[in-house]
């Protein structure tokens, strides 16, 4: 499966997400995010069942909260169903 990504930007904040699958159930969740020149990167690997938990749990620990929720739910949507 061809990586699905999403690309947000408001003002000098960037963000970028992408889920990929490969075969079997292993599926790959960046989460890469930038402002003002510095760059914060979140990566997770497992079945679909462990990136929608890494989903559920990152917000707390995101550097933008509102822009990286507001990617993600637009990549979740773009995600065919019973892949995640």
């Amino acid at each position: 499966m061809d990586p699905i990504s999403v690309e947000k930007k408001i003002g000098e904040r960037e963000c970028r997400v992408a889920f990929s699958r490969s075969s079997g159930l292993q599926c790959e969740l960046n989460i890469h995010y930038r402002d003002k020149g510095e760059t914060w990167i979140a990566s997770k690997k497992g079945s679909p069942a462990e990136i929608a938990e890494f989903i559920e749990l990152a917000p707390p620990n995101l550097p933008d909260t509102k822009l990286i929720n507001s990617a993600l739910e637009e990549l979740s949507s773009k995600i065919p169903d019973g892949m995640l």
